[in-house]
């Protein structure tokens, strides 16, 4: 093939100038990265984690962390760990040696494609690009793409015409090794697949002669690929819960709109001299790839790949281009600088070969004084380059504040601090992530030789142990720093003994120091409502702080206080919550959180955590409380309260109740969110908002949580009732609730002219009504006037427009029918069982009476409702061993919640299944079942009591066979 392409032994000359281009390329890449990025952002500690599974001795095929990521880079990391030690820098160090590679790999593929020039010019631009100089410098994995990607296309290039099946084979195992890069790595086999169909349309010959070669290349990726193909097969909604999480707008193309792929394709045709990666953490947000001038170059070299696309070195890179753009024109945010990586090095291969074009031309018509100009010209542009890449990147870039605040800098800072500190007893470090990732980005800044307790100064303060010798410092970073009524609280008669800046001049850190007596003062301070709980026998609740007056539509902090009975021995993932709750039992606000994590407890350590938690603006004035419990994030139980004798006695402590007063001014509709909005004038004093319905599919006896929204045009002169019902398809009524707003708690007389009110009930289907579909129907009723209030309904979503009516259409209902048993079928075991005159319990089947421990019991309940019930009992069935210690265990409305006791008939008898797991480390030998009932809408969950035949209570559960566990 006849290419103007270099020798194949560079000269001196040549070999001068890559080294001078590579040690410019070092030092972009090496000065200051102990500081630049100001520390570690998080997904370098997940990659850094991946390298430690490593080098503990998992082989690692796919890491399922972080919504799943490829290995390959967490092995250079492992293998930078072994020999610099597990630290920042060695996280690093992999990026910078992957990006210095890749420009070498660049340079012989360059020359080998377009000649010396194209490569000393092209990987001379790529060694003070910024965007190549920032991928280098961090510790993630898009950096091995280019890599990759080179060496696979100039392999392919060097079997291709100069032949040896070593190429083709080197070539292979750097495509297959592509796929475990990056998710767009596999984008470089793609391009070598079509490159290849490329040229058996433009030199079939060529592929003819090199048909066992490339078959070989293809082989060899396919063999490297097959582990991980293999895993995403067995593993796919693991592997692809990232590609699942960016593929917002590929779902979208395919189902048939493609607006947002192609406004994205424009953003990513754009990012090359208009606007590029909008993100801070990943460029000086908006910065383009190339100033005008290079921009300009670009495009020139680009059509003149164009031009000449019948010539495989030009036809390769229009290919290597746009292909590996798709990753950043199909997933959102575009343009997106790591996800186009994959086409750094065609990019800048093409102003290169404009360049060296203009040279040419130059020398042509000028000679050398043309040839010297054009090359002044590339010096002065790679001197501005290099100038602009250098203030963006070092002093734009690195002192960002959002930079700052992704790559945890003050935490950095935190840790250059204390690594000039001696030992002077127990440190305390606030940070937002306490329980894992900001620790780890502390621990590879500093070193672990350090006793440190971590907390989350943003919700909580730890008070150690008095049992703790010596001092104890306490360090707030800027990202974990409490805000100022907290800190004034407990800080605020202190004076910081370090308090450093960050670039702006505002606090990157403060530093206390405090005293044996300095921290009795603090471990003395009484909570404001005292009170003794204990949480599952993990922690110990000594009280609570509440503001006094509590107002709708503003955020309430409560503050609770508790102390440490012992350590865990290892981290759980606990979580307080707090939930604002009426006398009804319906939630109206919550806030959930923990900001000391489990890993640093120890015995008789306090804290303080402050739950904030916001009260909507249409909250009705009336008693609230605050329901306050701990439960397992892993689980999802909460864990009892504990009596005195550790018996539970409820899942959450209930706080005393307070008054919350209405909203300074009512809110908009608009700000309330309504799920259906409907605008209806009722009558002359209430518009109609809107509503939402929990659920529209119901059967007999279950029930659907409905909220209406009400505003008042005047002061209501009495009370109204809320008046709900169903309509059949013949227009038949059925009727199903007329009861006071709020159940009487806050009736429309209360209200004054134009609060906004959400009335909030359970509409519970009558047991009789039969199967149908229904249209949900309410009104307000007036009581005194034996009628309904007219209503005109105003919004343009509805068919009632203009209207009027007695009533509002909530839209329709499904009610499913219920075949339903009035006698008794055989049952393997019939006993009798009363509970509290309203269920009985006749009898079971047991189809296993030995099993394995994690085996599963399967058990069906016979009951017999002995009248209609107003509530909805929950099933509850143990397995327990001698010592009442439950070993499986199903709490469960009867079948599976489908069909509650609200719907039962009297005399009606029911079916109710239900499958219980047995623990896997349940010990062999004898076990009971117990069954009972009770109300899962009452505080402590109050049992129905089992009766004997004279009406005495004999205990509120019913012991059911022997089940044996095997060994």
């Amino acid at each position: 093939m006849k290419t103007e392409r270099a020798r194949a032994t560079p000269s001196r000359y040549e070999l001068l100038l890559v080294i001078a281009v590579m040690l410019m390329a070092a030092f972009f890449r090496f000065y200051k990265l102990d500081l630049v990025p100001p520390g570690l952002q998080h997904d370098e500690i997940f990659k850094a984690k991946g390298a430690l599974r490593i080098l503990d001795g998992t082989f690692l095929i796919f890491s399922e962390p972080n919504a799943g990521e490829l290995p390959f880079f967490m092995y250079l990391v492992a293998l930078s760990f072994q020999l610099l030690g597990k630290n920042l820098l060695a996280i690093r160090l992999a990026a910078v040696t992957c990006g210095l590679a890749g420009i070498l790999a660049s340079w012989l593929l360059a020359r080998e494609l377009f000649g010396r020039w194209v490569g000393l010019l092209s990987v001379a631009f790529l060694a003070v690009s910024f965007w190549h100089v920032f991928d280098s410098r961090v510790g993630l994995e898009p950096i091995t793409v280019p890599l990759m990607a080179t060496l696979s296309f100039y392999f392919l290039w060097l079997g291709l015409y100069r032949g040896g099946y070593h190429f083709f084979a080197l070539a292979g195992l750097c495509l297959g090794l592509s796929n475990y890069t990056y998710q767009s790595g596999i984008l470089v086999p793609v391009t070598a697949f079509l490159f290849t169909l490329y040229l058996l349309v433009i030199d079939r010959g060529l592929v003819r002669k090199h048909l066992k070669g490339l078959a070989l290349l293809f082989a060899i990726a396919f063999l490297v690929f097959a582990p991980l193909g293999h895993y995403v097969l067995t593993h796919y909604q693991t592997s692809m819960a990232r590609v699942g999480q960016l593929s917002h707008h590929v779902s979208l193309l395919l189902s048939g709109d493609p607006r947002p792929v192609l406004e994205d394709g424009l953003k990513v045709a754009g990012m090359f001299s208009w606007q590029g990666d909008p993100e801070w953490r990943y460029n000086v947000a908006g910065r383009p790839v190339f100033d005008w001038i290079t921009a300009l170059a670009f495009y020139a070299g680009l059509l003149i790949c164009v031009l000449r696309i019948k010539k495989p070195q030009y036809g390769l890179l229009l290919l290597w281009l746009p292909v590996n753009l798709l990753a950043s024109a199909v997933t959102p945010p575009s343009p997106s600088s790591l996800r186009a990586l994959g086409a750094i090095i065609p990019i800048y291969i093409m102003p290169a070969l404009a360049i060296v074009a203009l040279g040419r031309w130059a020398a042509k018509r000028k000679g050398r004084v043309g040839a010297y100009g054009v090359g002044a010209a590339i010096i002065v542009l790679l001197a501005f380059t290099a100038a602009s890449t250098y203030r963006d990147y070092f002093v734009v870039w690195a002192q960002n504040d959002e930079v700052r605040r992704v790559y945890r800098a003050d935490l950095a800072e935190v840790a250059r601090y204390l690594s000039t500190q001696g030992e002077r007893g127990m440190v305390c470090i606030s940070a937002q992530f306490a329980a894992d990732l900001d620790q780890e980005a502390f621990y590879f800044a500093l070193g672990r030789g350090r006793s440190i307790k971590w907390f989350n100064g943003r919700s909580a303060l730890v008070f150690p142990s008095e049992t703790l010798p010596g001092d104890v410092t306490y360090i707030f970073p800027a990202t974990g720093l409490p805000d100022g009524e907290m800190l004034e609280r407990f800080f605020g008669h202190l004076t910081p003994v370090k308090e450093a800046l960050d670039p702006q001049g505002r606090p990157a850190f403060l530093v206390y120091r405090l005293g044996a007596s300095e921290m009795s003062a603090l471990r003395s301070i009484q909570p404001q409502y005292p009170l003794a709980a204990n949480l599952g026998g993990q922690l110990e609740l000594l009280g609570y702080d509440l503001p006094s007056s509590i107002q709708a539509g503003q955020t309430v902090r409560l503050v609770l206080y508790y102390r440490i009975p012992s350590e865990l021995g290892g981290r759980r993932n606990y979580s307080f919550f707090a939930h604002l709750v009426d006398g009804r039992g319906y939630l109206w606000g919550r806030d959930d959180a923990f900001g000391y994590p489990t890993s640093n407890w120890y015995g008789g350590d306090m804290a303080v955590q402050w739950l904030d938690v916001f009260v909507p603006p249409d909250v009705p004035p009336r008693s609230y409380h605050f329901e306050v419990g701990l439960y397992d994030q892993d689980g999802g139980q909460p864990f009892p309260v504990l009596d005195e004798a550790g018996s539970p006695v409820a899942t959450a402590v209930t706080l005393e109740p307070f008054t919350v007063r209405k909203a300074a001014v009512p809110p908009s509709a608009a700000s309330l969110g309504i799920p259906n909005p409907l605008q209806a004038r009722v009558g002359d004093q209430f518009t109609f908002l809107g509503y939402d319905i929990s659920q529209r599919v119901l059967n007999p006896g279950q029930s659907a949580h409905v909220s209406l929204y009400w505003q008042t045009m005047a002061r209501p002169d009495r009370d109204y009732l809320v008046s709900t019902y169903l309509v059949d398809e013949r227009g038949k009524v059925w009727p199903q609730s007329s009861r006071q707003a709020l159940d009487g708690d806050y009736p429309t007389s209360l209200w004054e002219a134009g609060q906004v009110v959400r009335d909030r009930f359970d509409l519970v289907i009558d047991p009789e009504t039969p199967r149908a579909v229904y249209e949900l129907r309410v009104g307000l009723y007036d009581e005194e006037a034996q009628s309904y209030l007219p209503v005109v309904v105003s919004s343009t979503v509805s068919s009632e427009e203009g209207v009027p009516s007695e009533s509002i259409s909530l839209g329709q209902m499904l009610v499913r029918g219920r075949k339903r048993q009035f006698e008794v079928p055989p049952i393997e075991h019939p006993l009798t069982a009363c509970f509290g005159e309203v269920v009985s319990l006749l009898g079971y089947d047991l189809e296993e009476d030995e099993i394995a421990p994690g085996g599963a019991l399967h058990l069906t309940l016979y009951w017999q409702a002995q009248q209609e019930m107003d509530i909805s009992y929950t099933v509850f069935v143990h397995l327990l061993d001698g010592q009442n210690r439950i070993w499986g265990q199903r709490d469960s409305v009867p079948d599976g919640g489908q069909y509650p006791t609200t719907g039962w008939l009297a005399g009606e008898v029911v079916e109710d299944k239900y499958e219980i797991a047995v623990d896997p480390s349940a010990p062999p030998g004898e076990y009971l079942i117990e069954v009972g009932l009770y109300d899962a809408t009452q505080p402590g969950y109050p049992r129905l009591p089992v009766l004997d035949e004279q009406g005495q209570v004999i205990g509120d559960r019913v012991l059911l066979r022997e089940v044996k566990i095997k060994p």
